[in-house]
């Protein structure tokens, strides 16, 4: 069986990490957790999973550029001559195929790719999940979002590092590329006003300095008006539909 590597950085994640671990367990090997001073029971929630592997955040806040720097240097300690693939992901990220994600990784490894860029999909929802089952049987909704179709899955072999919040990959220019397969990418950010507000406010708290000298993640300034705003939420909602394939 492939061995799958899923490296993810949290703070405060209690609400989603169960869903998290239920959809990768599926076909995860492990996973390198690294924790921003978590107070909310999320330390708890990845110590009682035998597949995850808690580990210290460099520093406190939401830095970009250090998340970039440690994806890059981590996996090719952790992950290199180890694993087939690697995921960088956040929380609320899911990499899903309607057909189950590891047969498309045994295809891509097997025809060999170096790297996955999956179909970005912004999923919109009135509320969080609450059943405790499957994120994508409870919450299917979303709109295409091409600004997040992002090259996150990729083999270890190769030296990849990723631009502010991974909207650009940097690989070498002999990698093999996947980018028209099925393979989805289900950002689960935008799940009613209430939860926007409250996350983006949290969000822009953690901002360090060097983040908000460099314009990244200013879209969750309480004054930001522009895409993924609260009015880009309600236009998205009126226009959501079924994207699981």
């Amino acid at each position: 069986m492939m061995i799958v590597h899923v490296y993810c950085i949290v703070r405060n994640e209690a609400l989603m990490l169960p869903y998290f671990f239920r959809h990768y367990d599926k076909f995860t090997s492990e996973y390198f957790i690294y924790d921003d001073n978590s107070d909310d029971g999320t330390r708890e929630i990845i110590q009682a999973n035998p597949k995850a592997h808690l580990c210290p955040l460099p520093l406190s806040g939401l830095d970009d550029v250090m998340f970039s720097e440690l994806y890059r240097d981590e996996y090719g300690k952790r992950s290199r001559g180890k694993a087939d693939w690697c995921m960088a992901l956040a929380a609320d990220e899911f990499i899903y195929h309607k057909n189950g994600v590891m047969s498309e990784l045994e295809f891509y490894a097997e025809a060999g790719y170096d790297l996955i860029r999956a179909q970005g999909f912004q999923m919109i929802a009135d509320k969080p999940p609450e059943l405790g089952i499957q994120i994508y049987q409870e919450i299917n909704t979303g709109i295409p979002d091409a600004r997040y179709s992002l090259a996150v899955v990729f083999n270890p072999l190769i030296d990849v590092e990723f631009g502010p919040g991974r909207e650009q990959t940097i690989y070498p220019g002999s990698a093999k590329i996947a980018d028209k397969g099925a393979i989805r990418l289900l950002h689960y950010r935008f799940l009613g006003e209430d939860y926007i507000r409250t996350r983006h406010a949290r969000n822009y708290a953690r901002l360090t300095e060097k983040n908000k000298a460099m314009g990244y993640g200013t879209h969750t300034a309480p004054d930001y008006a522009g895409e993924y705003d609260l009015e880009w939420f309600r236009i998205a909602r009126k226009g959501a539909k079924p994207c699981l394939g």
